[in-house]
Order: structure tokens, then C-alpha cells, then sequence
């Protein structure tokens, strides 16, 4: 198999803008609405609005395809999304977690003690 030269790479993209061009004018959104949206999705997110679980769920589907965006800003709004929601649940397992470790009595921080090392000894 061949590699594509720098011209079919060019029509390529081409191709690829005026597939979504033809989208956005059969009544799609814009690229400009779709990065709108998607902040607006991130600060939901980050600010713990009280939004329904398939909504959440359809976002996150919506933003993870959104990563193959031709727009920068689409993908840069997609990935606040993504990062946004991983962060939410990074600090619910870690509470979690923490709350495991409480109900079994052990401390609910890891903290270890070691000892000191300045360097290699004789």
C-alpha cells in the first residue's frame, strides 16, 4: 500500500470540511455552537450541577467523539469535558476510599514513615 501524497492528504481534508459543512447547513450545529456547548458542559461539570445521568452519559459520548473534530476548539472544549468529568470521579473514588478505610479503622490517610538517607553510606 502506497503512502498518500501531500496532494491526497489536502483533498482529503478537504473532503472532510465539506462533508461537515454540508452537515452544519442541513440544520447541524456550527463549530462555534458545538465549542459553546461544550464549555457549557465543563462548567456543569465542575460546578456540580444537578443534571440527569442520561444527560451526562449522552455528553460524554458526544465529547469523546468530538476528539476527531477538524476544529481546534471543538477538540480543546472536548477535552475540558473529558478532564473535567475524570477529575469529578478521580475525587469520588478517592473519598471512596476513604471512607472504606474508615469503617475498617485503619487511617484514612497514607502517610508511611521511613527513615532518613543522606546519600550513600560507607
Amino acid at each position: 500500500m502506497r503512502k498518500p501524497s501531500v496532494k491526497d492528504a489536502k483533498r482529503l481534508a478537504a473532503t472532510k470540511d465539506l462533508r461537515q459543512k454540508r452537515r452544519i447547513q442541513k440544520g447541524g450545529k456550527s463549530s462555534k455552537e458545538i465549542a459553546r456547548d461544550l464549555r457549557l458542559e465543563a462548567r456543569a461539570i465542575v460546578s456540580g450541577w444537578d443534571t440527569d445521568f442520561v444527560v451526562r452519559q449522552r455528553s460524554m459520548r458526544e465529547a469523546r467523539k468530538l476528539l476527531k473534530h477538524t476544529d481546534a476548539e471543538v477538540k480543546l472544549s472536548a477535552i475540558k469535558v473529558i478532564q473535567a468529568a475524570d477529575t469529578i470521579r478521580m475525587k469520588a473514588m478517592e473519598m471512596m476510599d476513604k471512607a472504606d478505610r474508615l469503617d475498617s479503622g485503619k487511617p484514612t490517610e497514607n502517610v508511611r514513615f521511613t527513615p532518613l538517607s543522606f546519600g550513600a553510606e560507607s
